[in-house]
């Protein structure tokens, strides 16, 4: 069995690797919202493409950020720690964003694109007092 500090230790590093991927997430939704605004300031069929490849790579971010969180999570429960994280983005407007380019469109997909920043951004933030707290047992 595994002594206390180890297993803390694995948890902290637990916590810097989904943040670490948290903020790649991050990064790819700041580059899409930026491309969204052009693409609402008409843009057009060039400005989505390449906004909804970057919201892609912030899919993948995101998929590898929560396996990444559940890692941390499965090593909080070591520790007797337990917090649920989730991050979550729909990207289910794409075909009317390619093919109905529109403001209102492009205001929806920009939503879209808010709401999964808030969502990693929130779950960055929560990792990080978690990481904290850890930081703090381990000096005890």
């Amino acid at each position: 069995m595994k002594d206390r500090n180890t297993e803390i230790r694995e948890a902290i590093d637990a916590g810097n690797r989904a943040m670490d991927a948290l903020d790649e997430a991050l990064g790819h939704l700041k580059t899409a919202h930026g491309l969204g605004i052009w693409d609402m300031l008409g843009g057009g069929f060039f400005s989505s493409f390449l906004k909804h490849s970057k919201m892609d790579d912030a899919q993948r971010a995101m998929q590898y950020a929560q396996q990444e969180l559940q890692n941390f999570s499965r090593e909080l429960e070591d520790v007797q720690m337990a917090l649920d994280f989730q991050v979550n983005f729909d990207g289910m407007t794409r075909f009317f964003d390619m093919f109905c380019d529109n403001f209102f469109v492009d205001w929806m997909v920009q939503d879209q694109i808010v709401r999964a920043q808030e969502s990693v951004a929130d779950a960055r933030r929560r990792v990080w007092e978690a990481v904290q707290q850890l930081q703090f047992m381990a000096g005890e």
